[in-house]
């Protein structure tokens, strides 16, 4: 894959409680202001077309020469592997909506995507189609305290902005015409805006042909299974980093137990009432995952139990990852002694993915095992040493060396330590 085989911009907004609104969660740049808590009517039409998503477009086709904060995408980094061909098609879906109930609306939601994806081909810029998926992150509210979640560190100050759901209801023409809504938070079935937007799409029989995306921890599924049967089309995204008790020690409120009967309860209820219903799980690749064959077993019980599973990797905002998780930006945790095999260890899930001839999550994994490769190779382990030797003789040696002899150290150009801007 290819930045140009990018189809984000054209396809997909995102709707964030920190009052941002983008194409994608990878841009690294600034992204489109909102503030849900004003007065001001949210206009996705306008905004689709205001000059943030027109740069964002710009920016895939090559007509700007920095690609800003598309720079070094990780996702692009990730699935490198992935052929462009399969990037550009496969990547749009395919809207089969099983029985759909209105047929005039679900005509134009493939209308609308049919359209979208003739304009990414042509290279449009100024889009005559909407966004044929809504993704809309309502808050960092959570029954869970993950250790490894940067939104800790927002619940502990007290930041509890969300993304309002009337704003949502008002823009229902807009909204209705994408194939499918994706929530998230936090977890939202907690989010109390969340909760109201699932309440008013489940009453309101205009969305009962959407594909509703959720992605939740799970706790609480068996208390919605029911009230959300008003759609044939549904998916449910389960995060898991690893399977069982390790899972309990990675996300704090978590039962194993209850998460298996929740998630395989839902499974069942689907096929006994002919639902068009999937449960996937999604897995954040970090170092609890390689340890004691946490992912290889996940992926075993996920191809025992029927279930998809796809991956991603941990991107560390925490200290907490940094020192402990992201083996990606901290790849000296590859050095320790409980991943001596971590090569190994994804060579064994990927042989596993490979006989139960899962495609697409062997691609990306393998994507993201090349991209922990590229990370461990290009580690200094020598230039770490020089630096941090730097900061040791920056902090308990050079205030203790009088001036003149400064002044002539700062002529020693033999040893890397001693350059002259260590001794300024």
């Amino acid at each position: 894959m290819k930045l140009e085989d990018c189809i984000q911009p054209w396809l997909e907004m995102q709707l964030d409680y920190h009052q941002t609104i983008r194409p994608c969660c990878f841009y690294k740049n600034e992204t489109d202001q909102f503030d849900f808590s004003s007065d001001n009517n949210l206009d996705i039409k306008k905004i689709w077309n205001g000059k943030y998503f027109q740069n964002y477009r710009k920016i895939i086709i090559g007509n700007e020469k920095d690609a800003q904060g598309c720079n070094n995408c990780e996702w692009v980094t990730g699935q490198k592997e992935v052929p462009s061909n399969i990037a550009r098609e496969d990547y749009w879906g395919k809207l089969e909506i099983k029985n759909p109930k209105n047929e005039k609306i679900y005509i134009e939601k493939i209308r609308n995507l049919k359209l979208a994806k003739k304009e990414f081909l042509q290279k449009k810029i100024i889009l005559e189609s909407l966004p044929s998926k809504i993704y809309v992150n309502f808050g960092n509210e959570c029954n869970y305290k993950c250790t490894f979640c940067y939104q800790n560190s927002e619940r502990d100050a007290g930041m509890n902005s969300t993304v309002t759901a009337e704003k949502l209801i008002r823009q229902k023409d807009i909204i209705n015409k994408a194939s499918t809504i994706h929530l998230i938070g936090g977890e939202p079935l907690v989010i109390n805006e969340s909760r109201k937007f699932i309440d008013n799409i489940i009453e309101d029989k205009d969305f009962h042909d959407t594909k509703l995306v959720l992605y939740t921890n799970g706790a609480l599924l068996n208390r919605y299974t029911e009230r959300l049967s008003v759609f044939d089309n549904l998916f449910v995204t389960v995060s898991m980093e690893t399977a069982g008790k390790a899972l309990e020690k990675l996300r704090i409120g978590s039962i194993w137990s209850k998460l298996e009967k929740n998630i395989l309860g839902l499974k069942e209820f689907a096929r006994l009432n002919n639902k068009n219903w999937e449960v996937s799980i999604a897995c954040t690749v970090m170092k609890t995952s390689l340890v004691d064959d946490g992912m290889y077993n996940l992926i075993k019980w996920c191809k025992k139990n029927d279930l998809r599973i796809h991956f991603g990797y941990i991107n560390a905002v925490t200290e907490y990852d940094f020192n402990n998780e992201d083996f990606f930006k901290n790849p000296k945790l590859l050095r320790q002694r409980d991943l001596k095999n971590w090569r190994g260890m994804f060579e064994k899930c990927l042989n596993e993915l490979e006989i139960h001839q899962d495609h697409y999550a062997h691609n990306v994994l393998k994507g993201i095992y090349n991209h922990a490769l590229s990370c461990h190779k290009n580690f200094s382990f020598k230039k770490e040493i020089v630096q941090n030797l730097n900061v040791y003789l920056r902090s308990n040696i050079v205030p203790h060396i009088p001036q003149k002899i400064k002044e002539k150290l700062r002529f020693v150009k033999k040893f890397g330590i001693l350059k002259s801007e260590t001794f300024k």
